[in-house]
């Protein structure tokens, strides 16, 4: 979804909506290793299970103030 959102942003979004993509992708980085790192206890994943989705809310909320279709969500 951050790949298809990605394409999605050109040079007409501006440089707001461009930091608070990179924002996003950062975040979604940090939460990528502590899921890697997480092993099999089943809270650190179910937490880290909830902040995928908070990024998924934030990308929404993102595509919606600067008018990007999700092409995963058509």
């Amino acid at each position: 979804s951050l790949e298809m959102v990605q394409g999605e942003i050109d040079e007409n979004h501006s440089d707001e909506c461009r930091v608070a993509f990179g924002s996003l992708v950062t975040d979604a980085s940090t939460f990528t290793m502590k899921l890697q790192n997480a092993g099999d206890r089943l809270i650190s994943v179910a937490e880290t299970t909830m902040r995928y989705y908070a990024l998924d809310r934030r990308l929404d909320k993102l595509c919606e103030a600067y008018f990007i279709v999700r092409q995963d969500k058509s």
